[in-house]
């Protein structure tokens, strides 16, 4: 169906998903990303490692040939909330009383 319907053949693709529904099988749905569930996906875990050794979104981001707001939503994903949170860069006693 994608075939028609990435021709702009629309009474056909129309044609072909009626067919699939009297056969009483749905149309095949695209493969969605792969889940890690609560790992880190492997790109995720590039980051953390090198936020662990407390390297900026900056650095990280041209390490590993990334945008800056891409790292940014590694870490918020990723980093924040399957650590509860926590960005390994803070240390408790480090800020200013």
């Amino acid at each position: 169906m994608d075939a028609f319907t990435g021709l702009d053949a629309v009474a056909d693709a129309a044609r072909c998903q009626h067919a699939w529904r009297e056969a009483g099988r749905r149309r095949p749905t695209l493969r969605s990303r792969h889940s890690y569930g609560t790992d880190l996906s492997p790109r995720e875990q590039q980051v953390a490692d090198l936020l662990a050794t407390g390297a900026t979104n900056k650095e990280i981001a041209h390490a590993l040939a990334l945008s800056v707001r891409t790292v940014e939503h590694h870490v918020a994903s990723g980093g924040g909330a399957r650590t509860g949170g926590a960005d390994p860069r803070c240390h408790p006693g480090d800020a200013a009383s």
